[in-house]
């Protein structure tokens, strides 16, 4: 039986002065005695998620009989999370979420649940702040065995002019221009998600802070990742990657993908395996959770359920 709680944690950066909030949902096969052999899953959305973004996947967990824990986190101004005291957009770039998760994975609670094998499941724009998470981990106290991207931003920069910064800000301006940006442009087609799903995800994207919905189109789609994963390589040479895209994606299409992130990451030294996932678009873990799942899985040796 699985077992899922909400946790708030307040993460002190010493090194930079800083006080942060995040909150996860962990599920664990047993909150008492987690079986600490096993990897810790950690699941990372895209920009305008939460949590709750992967809550179609929770919902093949209880059928997938996983041993393992899995964490599931919500940025600083975004779902359960409080903003900030500094709600300014450079906080919530790629480098200031990355050094969360580590303060994060360092929690003494969050360790007594967790071994330290680790999984990194990160969609859309939390690939670069996966790479720098990597980047920042230490050796002592956590080994990152698999890195599984799902319709993952491209390696290197992408510099918007600030009319389209402006396009996408007004995306999810509400709740109800946040649910026409999902049904249009990031699944594969209009209906795809029930009503239900696509209230939730919109809510997500209109109710992200200030901050944090700026953070990401004026600076962290700039952030050059270029040399960030050679230096992931350098230190993780035995971390396996698979990327899933959807073949239907608009946002990051397989084309796309190949070219900004697989030929990256190939040149880069690792084996890249790239699965295409059939009539799905760029919101995987609502549109094709059981393939998402699947990938966690076989990373984990387990049989998957595909």
């Amino acid at each position: 039986m699985l077992q899922m709680k909400s946790a708030t944690f307040s993460l002190a950066d010493a090194a930079k002065g800083t006080q942060d909030v995040l909150t996860v949902e962990v599920i664990t096969p047993s909150l008492a005695d987690p079986d600490k052999s096993r990897a810790a899953v950690l699941f990372l959305p895209f920009w305008g998620g939460s949590a709750s973004t992967f809550n179609q996947v929770i919902t093949h967990l209880e059928g997938s009989h996983l041993q393992s824990t899995c964490l599931f986190i919500s940025y600083a101004g975004t779902g359960n999370t409080p903003a900030p005291m500094n709600d300014a957009a450079k906080m919530h770039s790629i480098i200031p979420r990355a050094r969360q998760l580590k303060c994060l994975l360092q929690e003494p609670e969050i360790r007594k649940l967790t071994s330290k094998r680790l999984i990194i499941c990160a969609h859309s724009m939390s690939a670069k702040i996966a790479y720098h998470l990597l980047t920042l981990l230490d050796h002592e106290q956590t080994q990152p065995t698999n890195l599984i991207l799902l319709g993952p931003a491209p390696v290197g920069p992408l510099i918007l002019p600030p009319d389209m910064q402006q396009q996408q800000l007004q995306a999810y301006q509400t709740q109800e221009s946040a649910a026409w940006t999902i049904e249009n442009v990031l699944t594969a087609r209009t209906g795809k998600l029930g009503s239900d799903v696509v209230a939730e995800l919109a809510k997500d994207c209109a109710s992200m802070s200030p901050g944090a919905k700026r953070g990401w189109p004026e600076y962290g789609m700039a952030v050059d990742c270029s040399e960030i994963v050679k230096e992931v390589r350098s230190k993780w040479s035995q971390l396996s990657v698979k990327i899933l895209v959807g073949s239907e994606d608009k946002v990051e299409t397989v084309e796309r993908v190949t070219e900004g992130t697989v030929i990256p990451l190939q040149n880069s030294g690792f084996d890249v395996e790239l699965s295409v996932i059939d009539t799905a678009g760029h919101l995987l873990p609502a549109e094709a959770p059981v393939a998402v799942l699947d990938a966690v899985l076989v990373a984990l040796g387990d049989v998957g359920m595909c």
